[in-house]
């Protein structure tokens, strides 16, 4: 079973991963000009950061789950 979730999931790494890649470095960039256009706004600029960061968690999140349930040992420790 556990062989099989590790393959279903490894198989949905590419969308989900690349998008949220791509949401992550778009919601940097988005900080960075909200800070720069609206410095007034500050509950703008917070969201999108917090959404950056929060993409960026969740692939992190989402490779170290892989790893936990790779049939491979691939974390020794933790």
């Amino acid at each position: 079973m556990r062989t099989l979730l590790f393959l279903v999931l490894y198989w949905l790494r590419l969308p989900i991963v690349g998008l949220l890649s791509i949401l992550s470095v778009a919601g940097l960039f988005g900080t960075l000009f909200a800070l720069y256009a609206f410095p007034e706004k500050t509950a703008m600029v917070w969201g999108i950061g917090s959404l950056s960061f929060l993409s960026f968690a969740v692939v992190y999140g989402y490779d170290f789950l892989l790893m936990k349930l790779s049939p491979l040992p691939m974390v020794d420790t933790l």
